[in-house]
C-alpha cells in the first residue's frame, strides 16, 4: 500500500498509518524475542558444555588423588576411603594380601632406578591377573602391594598368589640386554568384617617378612 501511495500520489489514512506502524513495532518485537531466544539457548548450552567438561575436570582430579601413576594401581587414600565405605553400606568379609617385591634395591643399583619401576610395575601387572575383576589392588609402599579378595578362603587367595614368581620369571626391564627373574614374598590374612580388616592387614605383614627372612635364608636373596 505505501507503494501504491507513493505511485498514485494518493495519501493514506491516519488509521493505515497507525496500523503499520504497530505492526513495524510488533515484528520488531518479536524478532528482538526470537533473538533473544537463540541466544539464551546458545548460552544454555554453552552452560551445560562448561558443567560438562567441570564434572569432567573433577573426576579426573578425584581419580589421580587415588590411583598410583607409575602402576596404576589404587594408592592408600583409596583403601582408607574403600573402608569408610564398607563401614557405612555393611560388613565384607575375605582377605587381605601383602605382597612385596624381593631384591629392589640390587635392581636400581645395577640398572637404574627405570628398571627398578619396570620391575614395580611387573608385579603390579601380575597381581591384577591373577586375582579376580572386583578385587583391590593398592601400591602400599614403594615396592610393596595389597591386596583385597573379598569372600575369597586364606587357602584360594595363598594358591592364586602362590603363581606370580612364574609370571615374574621374564621381565624385560630397561638397562639390561637380558629379562630379569624377580620374585616375590606374600602374607595372606583373613577377616571376618571390615573392623577386623586392619588388624588382618598387620598380620599378612608379618606373615609377608617372615616369607621373605625364610627365602633370604634358603636362597640367599637379601629382603628390600
Amino acid at each position: 500500500m505505501l507503494s501504491w501511495s507513493r505511485w498514485t500520489g494518493s495519501a493514506l489514512s491516519a488509521s493505515y498509518s497507525d496500523y503499520t506502524a504497530l505492526f513495524d513495532l510488533l515484528f520488531e518485537a518479536f524478532l528482538g524475542f526470537g533473538t533473544l531466544i537463540v541466544v539464551l539457548e546458545r548460552e544454555h548450552r554453552d552452560l551445560e558444555l562448561a558443567n560438562e567438561q567441570l564434572r569432567a575436570a573433577r573426576e579426573r582430579l578425584e581419580t589421580m588423588a587415588r590411583v598410583d601413576p607409575l602402576t596404576a594401581s589404587l594408592n592408600r587414600h583409596a583403601f582408607y576411603s574403600m573402608v569408610e565405605g564398607h563401614r557405612a553400606t555393611g560388613d565384607a568379609s575375605g582377605c587381605v594380601a601383602v605382597v612385596d617385591l624381593d631384591g629392589l634395591k640390587p635392581v636400581n643399583d645395577t640398572f637404574g632406578h627405570a628398571a627398578g619401576d619396570a620391575a614395580i610395575r611387573a608385579v603390579a601387572r601380575a597381581i591384577r591377573q591373577v586375582v579376580r575383576a572386583d578385587d583391590l589392588v593398592f601400591r602400599w609402599g614403594g615396592d610393596e602391594f595389597l591386596v583385597v579378595l573379598f569372600g575369597v578362603s586364606e587357602e584360594e587367595a595363598r594358591r592364586r598368589l602362590g603363581g606370580l614368581d612364574a609370571m615374574l620369571a621374564v621381565v624385560p626391564v630397561p638397562g639390561s640386554e637380558a629379562p630379569l627373574s624377580v620374585t616375590v614374598s606374600a602374607g595372606v590374612a583373613a577377616f571376618a568384617a571390615v573392623d577386623d580388616l586392619e588388624r588382618a592387614l598387620e598380620t599378612a605383614d608379618e606373615r609377608m617378612y617372615r616369607r621373605k627372612l625364610t627365602r633370604r635364608a634358603t636362597v640367599g636373596s637379601t629382603p628390600s
